[in-house]
């Protein structure tokens, strides 16, 4: 795997319509970044894990775009590759940086709470969010928590301050939020709408 997703993220960003709204997924293999926007959309018109599937394989392997409006706004939901997949993130990302692509409105990672140990650190992908965002990109993202179901409350809770005390402790500096996802429809709008009501 390569970076190569991240042309086609910038391809997207560069024909958006003035006035639509940008929402890129980010984060781990397996972190929910499909059934977000499954949940954000009402539909199920991406394939995520837990679908009837006999493969290992990662669900998204490419970049994928799905449009939608909530009532006369248009949104862009942008679903990206695992970044845990990715190699020869350095070289990849020097020359994506030299593409100046539109910033995107939200940034959201999402991070598994089922997770007894972080395989992937949010901060070591700040390239890529302020490839993707721009210069305002702490306050245009946001670390949703995920599959909080799938462990004990008290096991959640400490490992989401665990994320804010030190994992994500600069990028919250900067203005990025922390929150849980619990898998609806009114809660993908909920932290979709936190960052773009903050704007």
């Amino acid at each position: 795997m390569n970076w190569k997703w991240v042309k086609s993220v910038q391809k997207v960003l560069r024909g958006k319509q003035n006035d639509a709204t940008v929402i890129i997924l980010l984060g781990p293999t397996g972190s929910g970044r499909s059934s977000f926007i499954n949940a954000a959309i009402g539909e199920d018109r991406l394939k995520c894990v837990g679908m009837p599937d006999n493969s290992l394989a990662p669900v998204t392997t490419d970049v994928e775009s799905v449009h939608f409006m909530r009532g006369r706004k248009e949104y862009i939901f942008i679903d990206t590759p695992g970044l845990d997949l990715q190699e020869n993130t350095a070289e990849l990302i020097d020359k994506a940086y030299k593409i100046a692509p539109k910033q995107a409105d939200v940034l959201v990672y999402l991070h598994r709470l089922s997770d007894p140990r972080v395989t992937v650190r949010p901060e070591e992908y700040v390239r890529i969010l302020k490839l993707l965002g721009g210069s305002g990109w702490p306050k245009r993202t946001i670390v949703a928590t995920t599959m909080s179901a799938m462990v004990d409350e008290e096991t959640a809770t400490e490992r989401e301050v665990q994320l804010r005390d030190n994992l994500l402790k600069n990028m919250i500096a900067g203005g990025t939020r922390l929150d849980r996802f619990f898998g609806t429809k009114e809660d993908a709008w909920r932290i979709v709408d936190m960052v773009i009501n903050s704007e």
